[in-house]
């Protein structure tokens, strides 16, 4: 059971995160992911079958590490899906990639294996579709109350 003292901390720290903009609620939700989710490095090309794998790296050597949040579909064939995927690093900022899944069948394995190339995507912003979608994502995550429990479709 709760005590007073709790209830009212929850309430009070409702009440400051109502008044809070989107923006701060944001900035919050980065801030606290940077302690609370794990930032593994993130991929920039993979050969599954080969296990070829290159990572990218941030200007002072160091891999740059990541916590995976969004991706949407752009375009799907039979054996290539290209997608735009969102991280949020390690140091609270979000990078945009452009990825390239290629699906191809070994004949050698006898199975299904596949290539992922991901480029840093010229568009480093969110749509507000995107930006909703992130918040939700992280907010769930970080066990807070998201912003919508269904996003709403935007016409952008």
């Amino acid at each position: 059971m709760k005590s007073n003292v709790e209830s009212k901390n929850n309430q009070t720290n409702q009440k400051e995160s109502d008044k809070m903009t989107l923006t701060e609620k944001m900035q919050h939700l980065q801030i606290q992911s940077q302690i609370a989710l794990q930032h593994d490095p993130i991929v920039k090309n993979l050969n599954e079958h080969s296990q070829d794998v290159g990572y990218f790296m941030e200007m002072n050597g160091e891999l740059t590490r990541g916590h995976f949040v969004y991706e949407s579909e752009e375009f799907s064939s039979s054996n290539t899906v290209k997608s735009r995927q969102i991280f949020i690093t390690k140091d609270g900022r979000f990078l945009c990639f452009s990825t390239t899944k290629e699906i191809y069948f070994c004949q050698k394995c006898n199975e299904e294996h596949y290539k992922l190339h991901r480029n840093i995507s010229e568009k480093q912003y969110f749509s507000l579709r995107e930006l909703f979608v992130v918040y939700n994502t992280l907010s769930r995550k970080l066990n807070q109350k998201p912003l919508f429990n269904n996003p709403p479709k935007l016409n952008e």
